[in-house]
């Protein structure tokens, strides 16, 4: 009987920890995101990659338990869908996070508990996007922050709390910035453009900057 009991401990267990994680698929509907926690009530883990991609999705509420991606996140050209709020549980991405050409997100507010992206993140010709205020608890972004293209962006002061870049950091084509006082506690990137934001009066926020190895463009 002890070996009984021992036996279907072990099993439980181990159907606990591959309950733990699990892949996913490219989500191009929103029956496929919904039907995803209903197949993976445990999952807490994607192993590989996200994408996002599809006319018809809506909210992102099948993704509400996880929390980490081992992988790439893609949200990408989604023109049916209007919050994040079903990232809310996600605090870490192993590869980069891509948010781009999502044509009514106004807000990115469903991340707010994303601590870090080890790999970059890029932010892109999203139409509606007024504010990345949603990345509140971002400290660190990797090898690249990348912020283009997005028409109505008032502010990327989000990122105060990044102090390293290691590759790239572009911040460029935001016709309604203002100011990268969010950048202030960056010191160390390798390349910076910042180029074609038609009413950012000056670079005041990269005076903490003191170790750029590659190229600065400014325009």
């Amino acid at each position: 009987m002890k070996k009984f009991y021992l036996l279907f401990s072990v099993y439980l267990f181990a159907q606990y920890a591959i309950a733990q994680n699990c892949s996913a698929p490219a989500f191009t509907t929103q029956q496929q995101l919904d039907n995803f926690k209903i197949q993976n009530p445990g999952c807490k883990t994607i192993t590989g990659d996200v994408t996002i991609n599809g006319s018809n999705i809506t909210n992102l509420n099948g993704l509400s338990n996880i929390t980490t991606v081992t992988g790439n996140v893609m949200i990408a050209n989604n023109t049916a869908l209007s919050s994040l709020s079903g990232l809310g549980a996600l605090t870490e991405v192993v590869g980069r996070l891509t948010i781009i050409e999502n044509q009514i997100l106004p807000n990115v507010d469903g991340l707010g508990a994303l601590v870090n992206i080890y790999d970059g993140i890029n932010v892109e010709r999203n139409n509606a996007l007024t504010d990345l205020s949603g990345l509140q608890s971002l400290s660190y972004v990797g090898t690249y922050l990348r912020v283009v293209y997005n028409p109505v962006l008032t502010s990327v002061e989000v990122f105060n709390k990044i102090t390293s870049v290691t590759y790239f950091l572009s911040v460029g084509a935001n016709p309604k910035l203002e100011s990268l006082s969010g950048l202030r506690n960056i010191t160390t990137a390798s390349s910076i453009s910042i180029a074609l934001n038609d009413k950012l009066p000056n670079l005041d926020g990269l005076n903490s900057l003191t170790n750029t190895t590659g190229y600065l463009i400014t325009r």
